[in-house]
């Protein structure tokens, strides 16, 4: 084979491995995106558990003890939000 035969041979083999290595990190890419899909999935799920483990905590330890000034606040705050999202959900239901 003549030298410029043999040089197109070497690149053609290169562009062959060079496409390969990419179909391989693609076929990586789009796993390694479903995984952070996934676990923003599953931290939005934790995220929603502590917020109900949170409201659980402040309705136990109003019903168990008086709430000093700094607790009525946070409970009158998330007793307004609550109101706050109720009157969101009835101007939606009433559109």
């Amino acid at each position: 084979m003549s030298h410029t035969t043999t040089y197109i041979k070497q690149v053609q083999d290169k562009v062959q491995h060079l496409l390969k290595r990419y179909g391989l990190l693609q076929k990586e890419n789009e796993s390694l995106h479903k995984k952070v899909e996934a676990l923003q999935k599953e931290k939005i799920n934790f995220e929603a558990r502590v917020e109900q483990l949170k409201q659980q905590y402040l309705i136990v330890k109003a019903s168990a003890s008086p709430l000093s000034g700094k607790e009525k606040k946070e409970m009158e705050q998330k007793i307004n939000q609550y109101l706050q999202n109720i009157d969101k959900c009835i101007s939606l239901l009433g559109k």
